[in-house]
């Protein structure tokens, strides 16, 4: 209570008295179900307390903790507890500047999570915070670019872009393909109107039909943002006659 009342002073008195800086505090939800369950560092990350974050730190409040989330699906039960970020992505995630900079002063080491919260939230003050402290802009993983791409945050693509994120790699679990595909299919104009002029190639007609066949909302998508670029889907490629195999005259 006192860290989501943002009461630096109970929070200093509770922990000089023992109170567990590694606790876990159960974040209420909105539908009654799921059950997520915050480290309080995480949750005065999540909050903006960087007062708090400091106290907690010095206190032993483990770095790279995460809060964890049991989803509900009816009729089936609970999912399972699944891992979804520590307090610097957490803190990216919100936009809280300074929690991230302190976060980063005391040694927060995963940075490639927090720029793709960050570029998922299209933050690019703290985005630009984490690229300055050497984090892969996206010449090993293009994550962070495919996150600001499906939310539309064209500015941190050209952020990502310009530091080096390279724009024609695919990740193994993306099923929106390479990042120029992926702003077609999901209609951002804009983006991929950018990745082409950044040299971008055009998928083969074999990738549409395979991410986006016709009929699918994807390739609807698709045609749509290409046709404001003055393009199309490209056509199939015809095979030209086919020899016939040499027979073996009779002797």
């Amino acid at each position: 209570d006192a860290i989501v009342d943002r009461d630096l002073v109970a929070v200093e008195r509770l922990l000089a008295q023992g109170a567990n800086a590694n606790a876990i505090a159960d974040w209420p939800d909105t539908n009654g179900w799921d059950e997520k369950h915050y480290p309080l560092l995480v949750l005065a990350a999540r909050l903006g307390g960087v007062s708090i974050v400091a106290a907690l730190l010095d206190a032993g409040a483990t770095m790279d903790a995460q809060w964890k989330w049991n989803e509900y699906h009816f009729p089936d039960g609970y999912e399972g507890f699944e891992e979804m970020g520590d307090a610097l992505a957490v803190a990216a995630l919100h936009g809280h500047f300074d929690v991230v900079e302190l976060l980063l002063r005391r040694g927060a080491t995963s940075l490639a999570s927090a720029l793709t919260a960050a570029a998922r939230a299209g933050d690019c003050r703290v985005a630009k915070l984490l690229l300055d402290h050497g984090v892969d802009p996206g010449k090993l993983t293009n994550e962070s670019l495919c996150a600001a791409i499906r939310n539309d945050h064209l500015e941190v693509v050209r952020m990502l872009v310009e530091r080096g994120a390279l724009i024609d790699c695919r990740q193994p679990d993306d099923e929106h393909g390479p990042p120029f595909m992926a702003a077609l299919l999901l209609g951002r104009p804009a983006i991929a109107r950018f990745l082409l002029e950044q040299g971008a190639k055009m998928p083969s007609r074999t990738a549409f039909e395979h991410i986006a066949p016709p009929g699918w909302w994807t390739r609807k998508n698709a045609e749509e943002t290409l046709a404001t670029l003055g393009l199309s889907v490209p056509a199939s490629r015809k095979r030209g006659p086919t020899r016939a195999k040499n027979k073996r005259r009779p002797r």
